[in-house]
């Protein structure tokens, strides 16, 4: 490791922070700095609130190819093996969902054109926005996910959700997770199942006190987002490697029924066990996956 990547590790982790704090500065001297910010405040609400369920930005690559993302990649190091075929749009299941979703950011973020899914909420924070559109993400919105598709933009979903970095160390929320399968055969849009290896070791956490996973539940249920209970700021060096099954083809089928949707369920299912056990020696995970609900 040498100092670009310390330096990058700590850049990236600190950007969101570093946005919320400049919103703070704005609100605290709007007198002296309104001139600015109330006109960017108009502007994202009359011209651009809903570009986050459009597609996005388009050009993203830039800052997917900065070279500070590539030394915080370097960092743990992150890589992957054999990189997806993303000529046509496919719907990509993530897991898991570990603290932050690390691996989405130091591999699938910088190595392709994926589009990831995050919480509609994060883009109602002013300049925080900027930096999610920038980097590719979307609004996880059904909408938005049907948009992307339409405009041939491949989308990753990280399918365990907030609720899943609660139970970190348990295995991986999955089997009552079924809107990613309906919206595949409602669009005719294939799935892929990706696993990123490492992501769970990145923070050590606490999963047993009961009065904090009430207070994290609870958050949850309030705002739709909660904070995982962990000790450091900043993830580990741990190896991360993200690995990609194959395309699981469906048909679309525009009224899907629940049997249409149990059966791609299983599909998806099988084929990320599989993933998993295919890659787990090289990946350094030597349990067998478990879904826990």
């Amino acid at each position: 490791m040498n100092s670009k990547e310390f330096l990058a590790h700590k850049f990236i982790i600190l950007l969101p922070i570093a946005c919320i704090l400049i919103n703070i500065i704005f609100l605290v001297f709007y007198i002296f700095l309104g001139w600015f910010y109330i006109p960017y405040l108009l502007w994202i609400i009359l011209w651009d609130r809903k570009t986050p369920e459009k597609g996005g930005r388009n050009n993203i690559q830039w800052f997917r190819n900065w070279k500070v993302c590539k030394w915080f990649q370097n960092y743990f190091p992150a890589y992957i093996p054999t990189l997806p075929n993303t000529d046509k749009a496919c719907i990509y299941g993530i897991h898991p969902h570990g603290v932050i979703s690390i691996a989405s950011w130091a591999t699938i973020l910088h190595t392709t054109d994926i589009r990831i899914a995050t919480l509609t909420g994060n883009f109602y924070v002013p300049i925080y926005r900027e930096l999610l559109l920038s980097f590719g993400f979307v609004s996880a919105s059904k909408k938005s996910i049907i948009n992307c598709l339409k405009q041939n933009k491949s989308v990753g979903i990280i399918i365990g959700g907030a609720e899943e970095s609660l139970c970190i160390s348990k295995g991986i929320i999955l089997d009552k997770r079924k809107g990613f399968i309906k919206i595949a055969l409602e669009t005719g849009t294939p799935l892929v199942p990706v696993y990123n290896f490492g992501e769970k070791n990145l923070y050590n956490v606490t999963e047993n006190n009961k009065a904090i996973l009430y207070i994290q539940q609870l958050l949850k249920r309030l705002l739709g987002f909660t904070i995982p209970s962990v000790f450091h700021l900043f993830p580990k060096q741990v190896p991360i490697l993200t690995v990609f099954g194959d395309k699981i083809m469906c048909n679309k089928i525009e009224n899907p029924t629940k049997e249409d949707i149990d059966n791609l369920h299983n599909q998806y299912k099988k084929a990320l066990l599989d993933l998993h056990q295919k890659y787990k020696v090289l990946g350094k995970e030597e349990e067998t996956l478990k879904i826990i609900m």
